[in-house]
């Protein structure tokens, strides 16, 4: 199974965005009924105006009753998102999307046992030949009606090495994370992270 290496890539000594950082700061003012995690309609996207086209809401279902297997839905997919990726990938299943299926899969299984919250950056090279930096920044929402738990995430790309382009568009290739931390929301983080 792939374990990224944390923050040790000199090449990505990179600190959450301001972006990210006000995104944290939109979530941790949401209301809450009862508990550590806002419910999906105490997510209105008025609030998140400007970071709108940067955001997308995964459905997280763990599955733990039947095969153990998890599997996700993008719900939501901003602008952003879509021009990375050159095609809507709303309906799909993200796992499908990125090259550490175990592993992303164990770290959603992580984020939803313990609640918290998650940060990585991640390359995406283009079939040109440059590479973009993608920040992902993953917030928990619930869904209380069905039991679902959903990723709140914001998608930045935060730089490319060549300066004549500012996103990657398809055809692509997503690289696992060189970098990934967990973010406390008051429930601790998983042991051994």
């Amino acid at each position: 199974m792939f374990k990224p290496s944390l923050q040790t890539d000199t090449a990505y000594t990179r600190t959450r965005s301001d972006l990210s950082h006000a995104f944290e700061a939109l979530w941790r003012a949401l209301p809450r009924d009862t508990g550590l995690i806002p419910s999906r309609a105490s997510f209105r996207p008025e609030l998140a105006a400007r970071m709108l086209s940067r955001i997308a809401l995964l459905d997280i279902h763990l599955n733990d009753d039947t095969d153990g297997k998890v599997t996700t839905k993008l719900r939501l997919t901003g602008g952003i998102l879509r021009d990375l990726l050159d095609t809507d990938v709303t309906g799909l299943d993200y796992l499908d999307l990125v090259p550490d299926r175990a592993y992303q899969a164990d770290h959603l299984r992580l984020c939803v046992r313990t609640p918290c919250a998650a940060w990585s950056l991640s390359p995406v090279i283009n079939t040109r030949g440059y590479t973009s930096l993608v920040e992902i920044t993953h917030f928990p929402l619930a869904d209380e009606k069905t039991d679902t738990r959903i990723g709140l995430l914001l998608i930045n790309e935060i730089g490319a090495n060549d300066p004549e382009t500012r996103t990657v568009r398809g055809p692509f290739e997503m690289k696992p994370a060189v970098i990934k931390q967990f973010i406390d929301i008051g429930a601790g983080v998983p042991a051994g992270h």
